[in-house]
């Protein structure tokens, strides 16, 4: 006896995932932060560039340029081994065809264990095709057994049912190892991985920043670091077709000097975490900023997570905001970043 079916997987695998839900997701890429729109461009600065890069087969020389809170030009220099910013870049984000390729083929994987585990692999062949979706036939030979035959309909209806379950684990584990989140059919940037990863590459700029200022409170000179960096919207991919969601590696917003909202505000937080505090990184729609744990003044908005508070900040730029001076309105979600020690 032989018979045969198909399935296509849309929103559970494959190509046909890709292509909804990159339309779905929320790139804050996309849209500039409120602090540019209404606080213009920064003030012109002095007549050597803010950033240098001198390279070395091994390593970016990088030398930058920024205004402290007093509007008193700082100089700052630090290294980055070429290796750990080819690996961070080349970590994130994916090639679409790559993506289905992978993705289908563990699910022609995932589906034959499934077959394997219910006793009726011989019975079956299952094809994953390009486009995502899956067919399959069966067949028996005359006198196999009733209960042999009820367990190859099972699977046979469980092929034509809701295969969700084994196979959506497939697409998220496939986003998560290229630093991305798959959740509710959303590809979006899975922050914290991102983040912890870059700490260690970016421990010399790190400390060229600490012996600038030596402060107890360094919130002030970070800040200000990052909000003189250039804005810049990352494209959506990168010039060898890696897509990338218009998010900038922490590594690369150093040695670019540049980044949007979210790219800067993850760099802020991978270096901040060297310190003994946690910091926060804020997502509000279109506009991604952060919040460092501490004691806030009386002025200065904060957020409060159980028994501790941090004072929000606007890394983006190119506006010019001290600390706890924000203007975000309405719902926002935030992603925890724990210290490095």
């Amino acid at each position: 006896m032989k018979k045969g079916g198909c399935a296509l997987l849309g929103c559970v695998t494959g190509i046909g995932l890709v292509a909804l839900a990159v339309l779905a997701v929320m790139r804050l890429a996309d849209l500039a932060g409120p602090e540019a729109a209404e606080t213009g461009p920064a003030p012109a600065g002095p007549p050597e560039r803010l950033r240098e890069v001198q390279e070395d087969p091994e390593r970016y020389r990088l030398t930058y340029r920024f205004r402290d809170a007093d509007e008193e030009w700082r100089e700052v220099s630090c290294t980055l081994r070429r290796a750990d910013v080819e690996r961070e870049r080349k970590s994130f984000g994916f090639y679409r065809r790559q993506m289905a390729q992978e993705v289908n083929r563990a699910t022609l994987g995932r589906l034959q264990q499934e077959a394997s585990e219910r006793g009726v692999a011989p019975y079956f062949q299952i094809e994953v095709l390009d486009d995502g979706s899956y067919r399959w036939k069966w067949e028996y030979p005359a006198g196999t057994s009733a209960a042999e035959i009820r367990r190859i309909e099972a699977f046979h209806a469980w092929l034509e049912g809701d295969t969700s379950a084994v196979l959506e684990p497939l697409q998220a584990r496939y986003y998560k190892e290229r630093g991305l989140r798959l959740e509710k059919n959303t590809i979006s940037v899975d922050y914290v991985p991102v983040t912890l990863k870059a700490t260690a590459p970016l421990t010399d700029c790190f400390k060229a920043l600490r012996r600038l200022d030596g402060s107890r409170a360094p919130i002030g000179l970070f800040l200000t670091f990052f909000q003189d960096l250039r804005y810049e919207l990352p494209a959506d991919m990168d010039p060898d077709g890696r897509e990338t969601l218009g998010f900038r590696v922490p590594t690369a917003v150093m040695v670019q000097g540049a980044g949007d909202c979210d790219s800067k505000s993850a760099a802020f937080c991978a270096l901040w975490r060297q310190l003994p505090a946690r910091s926060l990184l804020v997502l509000v729609p279109g506009h991604a900023l952060v919040a460092v744990e501490g004691r806030p003044g009386p002025d200065q908005k904060s957020i409060r997570l159980g028994n501790r508070t941090y004072i929000l900040c606007e890394v983006a730029g190119p506006g010019r905001l001290p600390p706890g001076e924000t203007d975000i309105k309405g719902s926002f979600e935030y992603v925890l970043i724990e210290p490095a020690g």
